[in-house]
């Protein structure tokens, strides 16, 4: 499931050219350094959820984090956010 999360999640196609073009003193060896960069942060970031959301839940959590939200006003808005 996290690699689904990961894939749908960053997709950047579209954007390399605009991107790259901004990069001030662009050279291919300095956007690789900021892209590696970028998508390490939001690796880390992923699975910093995905943890918190895991130790939270623990024994129960199911495939979807938004059943186990239970019925409250929270709950109930963040399954109609998504």
């Amino acid at each position: 499931a996290f690699f689904a999360v990961m894939m749908y999640s960053v997709i950047i196609q579209m954007c390399i050219l605009p991107m790259y073009r901004e990069l001030q003193d662009r050279s291919p060896d300095r956007f690789q350094t900021a892209l590696v960069g970028s998508f390490g942060t939001l690796i880390a970031l992923y699975a910093a959820f995905a943890t918190v959301a895991y130790l939270h839940f623990r024994p129960h959590v199911s495939d979807n984090v938004l059943r186990d939200l239970g019925d409250s006003f929270w709950g109930n808005s963040a399954r109609a956010a998504m």
